[in-house]
């Protein structure tokens, strides 16, 4: 082979490295950018799933009732904790029973989680205080399975809680209207609705006495958790 041709063959031959060369930094340049794309996309997705809850209403502002005990109860014992109100009445026959079952679930799910269990109460506020004396709480309370450590039952003046529910957590609570356009003191109206509420006392969510519901107020009452970490 004389030199012309040798240098001819050298010439293809490096030209075939440098192709595959490139060709090889061209597919690794496409593998590092789908890779960090994707790392992009679960950052977003992560972030995303983390997002604060909205705030939806003010604080709750600072009351003092009657818990099942018969001691007074001062709201700034809450602070600190993500806690989840509802509104009940031991005498109701209808949603209250609901309500209060699907606490007891939602019970058992902070209880098994010792870090909800350390960063959640339960408050139930009774909206017949009149008939609802801490005796009849506590009986209510012990009938399900409640975990005083952690829930709290609550009566005073009917106007402090009806107060607290309507212009504060904005749910429903007044006297079944009768016939006549009275009221009825037996039967009360009131919401079913959870609230979530957070440790600097700002509602956080509400909540219907249902599985699906209840698993994202657990999910949610975690979040509310590490946002003080």
């Amino acid at each position: 082979m004389d030199a012309e041709t040798t240098e001819m063959v050298r010439t293809r031959e490096a030209g075939g490295r440098e192709t595959a060369w490139h060709r090889g930094a061209w597919q690794t340049g496409i593998v590092a950018l789908l890779l960090a794309a994707c790392g992009g996309l679960m950052l977003l997705v992560t972030a995303k799933s983390r997002q604060a809850l909205p705030v939806l209403g003010s604080v709750v502002g600072d009351f003092t009732l009657t818990d099942q005990e018969g001691r007074p109860f001062e709201s700034s014992s809450l602070r600190g904790k993500a806690w989840v109100a509802s509104f009940i009445f031991t005498n109701c026959r209808d949603t209250c029973p609901c309500i209060t079952t699907n606490l007891t679930l939602l019970q058992e799910s902070v209880q098994a989680d010792p870090r909800l269990r350390s960063g959640v109460r339960f408050v139930s506020f009774s909206v017949d205080p009149e008939r609802d004396s801490p005796r009849e709480l506590k009986a209510y309370a012990e009938r399900y399975g409640a975990d005083t450590g952690l829930w709290v039952f609550l009566t005073g003046k009917k106007g402090d809680v009806l107060r607290l529910s309507q212009e504060v957590f904005q749910l429903s609570a007044a006297p079944a209207p009768r016939k006549d356009g009275t009221g009825n003191a037996s039967e009360i109206i009131h919401s079913d609705r959870f609230t979530l509420v957070d440790q600097e006392g700002r509602l956080r969510g509400y909540y219907r006495p249902e599985p699906g519901d209840l698993k994202r107020l657990v999910s949610d009452l975690s979040r509310c958790l590490d946002e003080v970490r």
